[in-house]
């Protein structure tokens, strides 16, 4: 299944494989979705919904939202140990002056950074899937723990892809590489259910 859902999430994603469906103004509807359209991910496209069918009224976009956002910031999570694991392989393979790369002092610093980033959005990502499956004391915002977790691990994933571009250098543009993959991913994916900025103004609204 694929949804559009206002403005966090305003185009449905990958349409033509799933079944359709568009929530506004509280009203979840089946949809139709136009002719797709390309993103920065070559795999992942997006389209406008018209809704058809009313299915339910009084829908929560907060709900919606936060299963749409967890999923998303769970895979990027994923990701960003992808392209970890790939840059600590080609360190340890890749020989200059003698020696591999990864024994240098700088591309150490720089693969501990990635993996202290994903080691700290880990466990908001664990975090906010309790929360949403009521595992946690009633006075925790399940918004707050959903939009820590999507903001914490597109950080964690941004800094993967730019720091395992530094350790491949050029061969991780090129498509014939899996980093180019994930790095589109990356990109299609920080600004999808959410953009960071958005969800940290989420998180800032439920503290006042």
């Amino acid at each position: 299944a694929t949804i559009a859902a206002g403005a966090w999430q305003p185009r449905a994603a990958d349409a033509r494989i799933a079944t359709v469906y568009a929530l506004a103004d509280g009203v979840l509807s089946t949809g139709t979705a136009d002719e797709p359209l390309a993103t920065v991910d070559p795999s992942r496209t997006v389209a406008n919904v018209i809704p058809v069918d009313q299915l339910a009224t009084g829908v929560g976009l907060d709900e919606v939202l936060n299963y749409g956002a967890l999923a998303t910031a769970a895979q990027l999570l994923g990701l960003g140990s992808a392209m970890l694991e790939l840059a600590a392989e080609y360190a340890q393979a890749r020989q200059q002056f003698g020696k591999a790369i990864g024994s240098f002092q700088a591309v150490k610093h720089h693969l501990a950074d990635v993996a202290v980033a994903l080691e700290m959005a880990r466990p908001l990502v664990h975090g906010a899937a309790l929360a949403l499956d009521g595992a946690v004391p009633e006075d925790v915002d399940a918004n707050r723990e959903v939009s820590a977790a999507k903001v914490a691990a597109s950080d964690a994933a941004y800094l993967a892809a730019r720091r395992g571009l530094q350790v491949l250098g050029a061969i991780g543009y090129t498509v014939e590489h899996d980093l180019s993959l994930y790095l589109t991913k990356t990109q299609a994916l920080q600004t999808s259910w959410g953009t960071p900025a958005a969800h940290r103004q989420r998180i800032l609204e439920t503290l006042r």
